[in-house]
């Protein structure tokens, strides 16, 4: 079989670079999920945490569990039944000279029997997970081939005991084409309570993307609980409930009267960054700033230009009342909200949106006006140390290491299609190491980039040439 026809089979998402066929040997083999032992060299400790988080995925699938093994002995090329043997190994990937390449092999277990034997080498921990995720796309596959599944692979009613069927022999190699491979998550528009969440970074994991970015605030929304500001969890966190909230199909906890929302605790969002990091899956928060802000507006009204009243909205769309850049109390804001985000979010780096933020209630206002230059253009992108309360938090904290003192490695800027964003190509991007353009225009030069193709990437949005295809959020 070639290995295009291996790759239809399989259905790997996404695919692999290289399937090699093994001659000989019979097309399937069974891997029976009861019977089967996962199992890795003791000393090799970061293997049990991509085993512990392969074999959560297979229970989320409604398979059974395999056991978990590790010893003192060392994980060779033997080939017992049903058995998977996991690795970390520098070599892998030295050839391709890629750092993040796994090898997953199926073989059978003897001449005469169609059970499977796996193996997944890896150059590190990440790797490795990968190459267990690719595993189990194989195993939880829709289509299911039994024709080669001998007798006694097969219980007393004829089905089949808890067995998958694998392609046999194959070797599978890959390695990330890029570092970056993001899924972003607005929690503001709805509300996403922490159990969705942890099936989102499951099937995250499962696709082998790498970073989470999570959008947690909005004009409909504020997601993150700041104690020092009780009215964001108390205020901007609620939203009136619409007809389309459909509120006989939202949790109890999601439902506050007639309003429709909630919030994340600390304690709720340390336990989705530890088990984002057990994925090895980054996790950017999103805090916008200065527009999209009516939320934040409804419960602190001194951060406006004129004063309120402000309301959390229920449309969608650009509204002109933003944060104002002539009061020293929304610097006080920001700085107050941006020390808790790097206290609770290890990356490097944090979205502070800068986009689509309306000049209209600036230009009536004669304070905010004049201090219109401390957030640049707010139109365009904002760069991050003419961003006061940056700038504050960089000083405040420079004893915390050089990865938290300096302001314009912790942002990553967006901007959203705005022509005047190619005027940042002369000077200003040379402040911050990264960006999220709407504008492909706008990958600078020595600088990383994250594209993100708005009409082809949203899964929430079909495509003219897929009108038929099934909404991808069902997926979740």
């Amino acid at each position: 079989m070639e290995c295009d026809s291996l790759l239809a089979i399989v259905s790997l998402v996404p695919q692999p670079r290289t399937v090699e066929r093994h001659p000989a040997a019979t097309e399937i083999v069974v891997l029976n999920l009861e019977r089967a032992s996962v199992h890795w060299h003791s000393e090799q400790r970061d293997v049990a945490s991509a085993a512990h988080v392969f074999v959560s995925l297979l229970e989320s699938f409604g398979l059974p569990r395999p056991r978990l093994e590790s010893s003192n002995v060392a994980v060779d090329d033997s080939q017992a039944p049903h058995s998977i043997s996991l690795q970390i190994d520098a070599a892998v990937g030295s050839d391709s000279g890629n750092t993040n390449e796994y090898e997953l092999t199926v073989s059978r277990a003897g001449l005469d029997d169609a059970s499977a034997s796996v193996r997944v080498r890896a150059s590190n921990a990440a790797a490795l997970l990968n190459g267990l995720c690719t595993l189990a796309q194989l195993l939880t596959a829709e289509t299911r081939d039994a024709s080669s599944v001998t007798d006694a692979e097969v219980d007393a009613d004829g089905a089949l005991a808890h067995s998958r069927p694998l392609p046999c022999a194959m070797t599978i190699r890959d390695a990330p084409r890029f570092a970056w491979r993001g899924l972003h998550l607005d929690c503001c528009r709805h509300f996403m309570p922490v159990p969705f969440i942890e099936r989102f970074l499951d099937l995250a994991a499962l696709h082998k993307f790498n970073v989470f970015h999570w959008h947690l605030t909005e004009d409909q929304g504020w997601r993150l609980e700041i104690p020092r500001l009780p009215e964001l969890a108390a205020v901007a966190a609620w939203r009136p409930l619409l007809p389309s909230d459909r509120a006989d199909a939202i949790p109890s906890t999601m439902v506050r009267g007639n309003e429709y929302g909630g919030f994340y605790t600390h304690e709720q969002v340390r336990h989705i960054v530890a088990y984002a990091a057990e994925r090895h899956i980054r996790v950017i928060p999103e805090i916008e700033m200065p527009g999209h802000a009516s939320a934040a507006l409804a419960a602190y009204p001194h951060l406006g230009c004129t004063g309120g009243p402000y309301a959390v909205e229920t449309r969608w769309g650009v509204f002109d009342d933003v944060m104002c850049a002539g009061k020293e109390s929304t610097f006080a804001f920001l700085e107050t909200v941006l020390e808790d985000v790097v206290s609770l979010f290890p990356d490097e780096l944090i979205h502070i949106g800068g986009d689509e933020c309306p000049t209209v209630r600036v230009h009536t206002h004669t304070t905010a006006t004049t201090a219109v230059h401390h957030w640049t253009d707010m139109r365009a992108c904002v760069v991050p140390e003419t961003l006061e309360p940056l700038c504050r938090l960089s000083r405040a904290n420079a004893h915390r290491g050089p990865h938290r003192c300096q302001a314009a490695s912790l942002v990553l800027c967006g901007s959203h299609r705005d022509t005047r964003q190619e005027s940042l190509g002369q000077g200003r991007h040379r402040l911050g190491r990264a960006a999220r353009c709407w504008r492909q225009s706008a990958r600078w030069s020595g600088h990383h980039v994250v594209a993100r193709h708005q009409g082809r990437r949203a899964l929430d949005r079909s495509r003219p040439s897929c009108r038929h295809e099934p909404d991808l959020t069902l997926l979740l």
